[in-house]
């Protein structure tokens, strides 16, 4: 019954809220950048995935005991986030979800599934064009990595560790990285690249 009530308010609630903008960075900038290439638009691998403060939800949690609910939505995918109020942050302004599970409501296949441990980044969330794939920017302390999900199953698919990297996202369908050698990302190697398609599980 449980699973039945939230698959129906998903398949209510779900709308698209996909923005794609043209590149995703690191903290740090690259030094040498691959150059993209302008006027060529190659088919986007995944898209930037929204996450905004759910209003029904943030009206029903008020008190720091329990924790605000995010989600961000596909055409028939809805992923929930969870994180405790901090005092010094306006609600809407957090940028970091450290409250297991995510969850992953999928409408056509009428599956909910769930994402254990780790902690996510807000603004590097984003879904694979068929929305079959999920990928998740997760870490935790000075270990950071992305990550791949099936969005039926919320069965892994890929992790890349971005710990030693400066990086970016082309086009969402390429990662520029540069392997560094020191903590401070200084001493970096030459400029690789990685097709996000490895990302995918087909």
């Amino acid at each position: 019954m449980l699973k039945k009530f939230l698959l129906g308010i998903g398949i209510a609630a779900l709308s698209p809220a996909i923005h794609a903008d043209e590149v995703i960075e690191s903290n740090l900038p690259m030094k040498n950048p691959p150059p993209l290439h302008i006027g060529v638009e190659p088919p986007h691998v995944f898209k930037p995935l929204a996450v905004t403060l759910s209003e029904a939800e943030s009206f029903m949690f008020q008190s720091t005991d329990s924790p605000l609910v995010f989600a961000g939505k596909g055409n028939k995918i809805e992923v929930t986030f969870l994180t405790f109020p901090n005092s010094d942050i306006a609600p809407d302004k957090t940028e970091i979800f450290d409250e297991p599970p995510v969850t992953v409501l999928n409408a056509t296949e009428e599956t909910l599934c769930r994402i254990d441990g780790g902690n996510w980044t807000r603004g590097r969330n984003f879904l694979s064009d068929d929305e079959r794939y999920l990928l998740l920017t997760e870490f935790s302390g000075a270990y950071e990595a992305l990550v791949s999900y099936d969005t039926r199953t919320c069965q892994e698919i890929k992790r890349f560790t971005l710990s030693d990297k400066r990086w970016r996202l082309d086009n969402y369908s390429v990662l520029n990285f540069e392997s560094c050698s020191d903590e401070l990302l200084a001493d970096c190697a030459p400029a690789q690249t990685l097709d996000l398609r490895e990302f995918r599980g087909d």
